[in-house]
């Protein structure tokens, strides 16, 4: 009997094409499924078949999902309840989860840290009071793997309370407040700060030490940061050298220079890319393979793909999904 269910399970296991064990490696696939609710993703075709992200979630190896939360966004994108459904989704296809909290009603980088509308009015003592009971809150609703604080706080959050160069001060203690809540709320979670870039991040992984996080994860975007994997690679080393993990919490790739709808796109024809790889779909898969090698060669955590099935619903990258913009799946989505 028990040979025969092996067979079974042999003959069943062969019918599902194109399905391989996931190999073993020392750095996790990552993709980042925010805008994943509100993208229709019915098209999504492999080999001929119907699929969808989340089955591509499974076969595709991915180990971890990041999802990003906003505050009090002006729609349910991005909201703590859709947040912690899409975690639980996660889960349930085998993905540990990253729970981004950008500290803010709306997008977080560099160039903008919107303090919540909510909080703006509030004295310090106040504003951390409501730092420490957000940061349970949504530990709390998630349940994350890892927490990452803040979204590519180069220039600090929350402006103009937590300005890193204006506002030194309140920057430390905005930042000492989340960690210290992070670690009350779950002290098994990792906790992460997010750089953007391979420049000047040792001064940044001095302070993410003595804040007490576990890690620094990068953004990479050759068009913003250059054009220099080497530089990359010594950004993970320099992290790593202050005792911290490193990690590239986003990453993308053109397989085209076109667009598919009327949403400006991050990446155009004539965008700067890193050289040798060109926008095409092997081009493209040929990247997502060597910055995983990459920051397994540094010895980084994760690797994270920035929207890979964000294809249509005014996207601004369905030139750097996984997909082409009929939905059938590129040669970037098999890169185990």
């Amino acid at each position: 009997m028990r040979i025969g269910l092996i067979a079974v399970f042999i003959a069943l296991w062969g019918c599902r094409p194109q399905v391989e064990f996931c190999p073993p490696r020392s750095v996790l696939i990552g993709v980042d499924l925010s805008s994943l609710p509100s993208v229709d993703a019915s098209e999504l075709q492999r080999d001929g078949r119907p699929t969808d992200p989340w089955s591509e979630v499974e076969e595709g190896c991915v180990g971890l999902v990041r999802l990003r939360l906003w505050h009090s966004p002006s729609s349910s994108s991005g909201s703590l309840g859709e947040v912690a459904l899409m975690a639980a989704k996660a889960r349930e296809h085998g993905a540990k989860v990253l729970l981004d909290i950008h500290f803010s009603d709306t997008w977080a980088d560099p160039g903008q840290q919107s303090l919540p509308a909510t909080w703006s009015q509030l004295p310090d003592s106040m504003l951390n009071d409501s730092i420490t009971a957000y940061v349970v809150r949504c530990v709390a609703a998630v349940n994350p793997d890892a927490l990452q604080l803040g979204n590519e706080t180069n220039n600090g959050w929350m402006w103009p309370r937590g300005n890193r160069w204006s506002n030194p001060t309140g920057w430390e203690a905005t930042m000492s407040t989340a960690v210290r809540a992070a670690r009350s709320a779950d002290s098994t979670m990792s906790v992460w700060m997010h750089f953007a870039g391979y420049r000047d991040v040792g001064l940044y992984a001095t302070e993410a030490k003595k804040f007490g996080v576990d890690g620094v994860g990068l953004s990479f975007y050759p068009w913003w940061h250059g054009t220099d994997l080497d530089s990359l690679g010594a950004a993970l080393d320099i992290i790593q050298s202050h005792g911290l993990q490193s990690a590239i919490f986003e990453f993308m790739a053109p397989w085209t220079g076109d667009w598919n709808d009327n949403t400006h796109n991050l990446v155009g024809a004539t965008t700067l890319l890193v050289p040798g790889y060109p926008p095409t779909p092997q081009g493209q898969a040929d990247f997502v393979r060597d910055i995983r090698v990459l920051a397994g060669d540094h010895g980084a955590w994760a690797t994270i793909y920035w929207e890979p099935f964000w294809l249509k619903g005014s996207s601004p990258v369905e030139n750097c999904a996984w997909a082409d913009f009929n939905g059938l799946l590129l040669p970037a989505s098999e890169v185990r």
